[in-house]
């Protein structure tokens, strides 16, 4: 393999490996915190995948009523959280605390969850997405003060990674090309 087929997938490696922080996304730019709601009902399924866990609650009555897509933290901040997959699963009939959709859609920013064991138990992780942080009533594990992060999300370090990627790519085309010139 020369030179430059190996510079190209070097390229495209590292663009693969950019695509999933792509799809992630700050909570404002979807969600709306002044929309916040409560939906009680029967989770329907479950994706445990990056890069959000979602899951689909059936609301049965009230203004509320239909199928609801809830989106919670990704998978391994979950799991940061003592979360595993077997906690969240189809059947199980839930409390959801959440915020809507900027676009009025059935679809929430799930931030805390009411298992159907009584536990209260946050489904989000506002230092990752920038959201409001869950409200969870204090125990042991959860103590006052814990969720007084400062809100200082910010799209910067995406915009300079994503710059960084096109120069890199600039350099490697022009190398490629003056590379095939020179021959």
């Amino acid at each position: 393999m020369t030179h430059t087929h190996l510079r190209m997938a070097g390229l495209a490696a590292i663009l693969a490996l950019a695509l999933p922080l792509l799809a992630h996304h700050q909570f404002s730019t979807e969600f709306d915190s002044n929309k916040p709601l409560t939906l009680t009902g029967t989770i329907k399924s479950v994706d445990w995948s990056e890069p959000h866990v979602t899951f689909t609650l059936n609301v049965a009555s009230g203004t509320s009523a239909g199928d609801w897509k809830l989106e919670g933290a990704s998978p391994s901040s979950l799991t940061s959280q003592k979360w595993t997959q077997a906690m969240l699963k189809a059947g199980d009939n839930v409390t959801v605390q959440a915020y809507r959709a900027l676009d009025n859609t059935m679809m929430a920013s799930a931030r805390s969850i009411r298992m159907p064991d009584g536990q209260l138990r946050s489904i989000s992780d506002s230092r990752e997405d920038g959201g409001p942080a869950p409200q969870l009533s204090l125990t042991s594990e959860n103590r006052a003060g814990d969720n007084d992060l400062p809100r200082t999300a910010s799209n910067l370090p995406m915009i300079g990674f994503l710059g960084s990627m096109a120069l890199l790519a600039a350099y490697l085309v022009r190398r490629v090309r003056f590379a095939n010139y020179s021959r």
